[in-house]
């Protein structure tokens, strides 16, 4: 069944650890919803096109997301420093958990223990700030950890360039808001 390089282990093994981040989308949404609509959350993610597209693409995205959902929901129980390390972890898997960040860092506000009534304005400021940079830290290292294992391995320049792109076009804000609003449709 299995071919002599490998690669079918890597493919069963990359759907299996894509499939289980279904586990991940019943654990957050269970946090807001009750658990009949948290099943039905997982049964629409497990049909969505994407998610049926990434299992058996074999890329890691899926296991990227799974991490970003875990980093959301440890962030959600102001545990700041190791959502930043899931978020680590999940650039590990794949760089598109970058553009994750300001999401995790936007979701900072809505911490319980941040929002507390008595708090001045600043007070409460400064508390998502250092909140804020807890993330950034955990997943710095997950970063870092993957510059010094590759030092000249890998290059994700591509990537990044990617992200600053605006096709065919020169590149000026306008241009890029533009295309990146062509590639959203």
């Amino acid at each position: 069944v299995f071919d002599p390089q490998g690669f079918a282990a890597y493919r069963a093994a990359m759907i299996v650890f894509a499939a289980s981040s279904l586990l991940f989308v019943f654990g957050l949404s269970r946090r807001f919803l009750p658990e009949k609509w948290s099943l039905f959350a997982v049964l629409v993610t497990a049909t969505a096109p994407f998610f049926l597209h990434e299992t058996y693409f074999t890329w890691p995205k899926l296991e990227m997301a799974a991490f970003i959902l875990l980093a959301g929901y440890l962030v959600l129980e102001a545990r700041f420093f190791s959502g930043g390390l899931a978020a680590g972890l999940s650039y590990l898997c794949h760089p598109a958990a970058l553009l994750s960040l300001p999401a995790l860092i936007g979701i900072i506000p809505l911490v319980p223990n941040l929002r507390v009534a008595d708090a001045g304005f600043l007070k409460r400021v400064y508390r998502c700030a250092l909140a804020a940079a807890l993330v950034s830290a955990g997943l710095a290292i997950g970063v870092v950890f993957w510059k010094v294992v590759n030092v000249r391995a890998s290059s994700q320049a591509s990537f990044v360039s990617y992200a600053i792109t605006s096709g065919n076009l020169t590149p000026t804000p306008a241009h890029w808001v533009s295309y990146r609003a062509i590639s959203l449709l």
